[in-house]
């Protein structure tokens, strides 16, 4: 059987990917990667470093836009779900996964805690006067 150089071609890289692809980890231990990360308050001190350096961007791009008497208006675009708002405990309630309909039960009940360094850069941005829009992959009545 005589091969053609497509099917050569494809043979390769799949025969790459599947030489250099690392499999993913057990599930249960991700989930326990997830806890651990949240627990520990790494995941909000890296948070905090993100708002840290978003602030101080945004205090030198105020600080140019006086100096040089500027008027353009500055913005900052804030995601919701875990950027302003914290849905991790019904994300561990729901064992990071579970069905559309139990996530969307669980935004509605509106008890998302405010993640406080993205508050913090929020009160920031209003303070001085800069827009700030929210994006959200959630539906209108969601909001």
């Amino acid at each position: 059987m005589k091969l053609s150089p497509l099917t050569c071609c494809i043979s390769l890289i799949i025969t790459m990917n599947l030489t250099y692809a690392t499999p993913p980890g057990e599930l249960w231990q991700l989930k326990k990667q997830l806890i651990q990360y949240h627990n520990t308050g790494q995941y909000l001190q890296d948070i905090a470093a993100t708002t840290t350096q978003a602030q101080h961007y945004l205090a030198q791009r105020l600080a140019y836009q006086r100096h040089h008497h500027l008027k353009q208006k500055l913005a900052v675009v804030f995601d919701i779900d875990e950027t302003a708002l914290s849905n991790y405990k019904h994300m561990k309630k729901l064992n990071f996964g579970g069905k559309l309909s139990s996530i969307k039960s669980m935004e509605k009940q509106g008890t998302d805690t405010p993640i406080k360094p993205t508050l913090a850069l929020f009160n920031y941005a209003k303070k001085h006067h800069v827009d700030i829009f929210f994006v959200t992959g959630r539906t209108r009545n969601e909001r």
